[in-house]
């Protein structure tokens, strides 16, 4: 099986990606769908995408592609595309003429509407965000994966019996009211809880930024746990199995569930979430899963006096990066 895997770079997602195709038997060919993997240059797709200088770069690296790969494989998997057009589309289904063309959103299409000019073109194609696929006939529902480093193997023994204040760790980019609600939460508990929170910010630049727009609420929260640090998967890993609770913020535009619920499975350790979709899915139990209500922002304490109920393996495994990418290349 030959894949041509088109998608950006990102906290070294593609490389875990195409590290799973290999184990089910691929040989895959990688490529960024972006000509430049840099801060500034997604800032000027993301304002001016639809200018000449932006279209005709995007286009000599679509070239390159070409230039560069096979004319017979078996699947072009493209994910996320926002780089992407209708017509540099229909030139890679000009040459790849034989595969099976499959898409993944990342993203709800309400943050990427403009995927929809495309869809058509693909022979599959996969949404995490299980509304989307409710309102779209085109689109499958697929949830995202865990990565192997989060195997349950090296995890510490069951919470129960653990002395002093229960901590909650979170740690993600910022976003949306995300700031305003991690701080929130961080002034009203930092007393009750142990409240481990990490804000990262992919560069100094948007880090300044940040603090230019919003230096009144960090004055209120006195939250300053930001970091330009990117962390492994086995460090993200080890911050999370050291707490009691993972705190999960979506993104108020999105039901999909986020990669840190699906990552919080085989570490065997609580949620408190915003996305109440998670009721939806067959993992879930009331024992693991606190609702936190954007309004109220809420922690009973209650919560961590009931042990982890423990998940079937069967279940957790249908959400490993393995199973993933069988479904992709089902």
């Amino acid at each position: 099986m030959k894949v041509l895997f088109i998608c950006p770079r990102f906290f070294n997602y593609e490389n875990e990606i195409t590290d799973a195709l290999k184990r089910i038997g691929a040989t895959v060919d990688y490529f960024d769908e972006k000509p430049f993997n840099n801060v500034f240059f997604k800032m000027i797709l993301r304002l001016w995408k639809k200018s000449r200088f932006v279209r005709w770069t995007i286009n000599k690296h679509i070239d390159i592609i070409l230039s560069q790969t096979l004319d017979d494989y078996d699947y072009v998997f493209v994910l996320k595309g926002e780089s992407l057009t209708q017509r540099l589309l229909l030139k890679l289904k000009k040459k790849y003429t034989r595969a099976k063309f499959v898409y993944y959103a990342w993203d709800s299409i309400r943050n990427y509407a403009h995927i929809q000019q495309y869809l058509y073109l693909f022979d599959k194609v996969y949404t995490f965000d299980d509304q989307d696929a409710k309102n779209f006939s085109s689109m499958t529902h697929l949830p995202l994966f865990f990565s192997p480093e989060f195997s349950n193997s090296a995890a510490e023994s069951q919470l129960a019996g653990r002395k002093g204040k229960p901590k909650i760790a979170f740690l993600g980019s910022v976003h949306s009211d995300r700031y305003q609600l991690l701080g929130e939460i961080y002034s009203r508990y930092k007393d009750k809880y142990r409240l481990d929170f990490i804000l990262y910010f992919p560069s100094l630049i948007i880090l300044a930024g940040f603090i230019f727009k919003n230096i009144s609420n960090i004055k209120k929260y006195k939250l300053y746990s930001f970091t330009l640090k990117s962390r492994s998967k086995n460090e993200v890993a080890d911050f999370f199995r050291s707490a009691d609770a993972i705190l999960d913020i979506q993104h108020p535009g999105q039901t999909g569930l986020t990669m840190r619920t699906i990552e919080c499975l085989p570490l065997e350790r609580k949620m408190i979430t915003t996305n109440n979709s998670v009721s939806c899915y067959a993992f879930y139990c009331p024992e693991n899963f606190f609702f936190l209500d954007r309004t109220t922002k809420f922690i009973d304490e209650d919560f961590f006096n009931v042990p982890f109920k423990k998940v079937d393996n069967t279940v957790i495994e249908k959400y490993s990066i393995d199973a993933w990418v069988r479904a992709i290349c089902s």
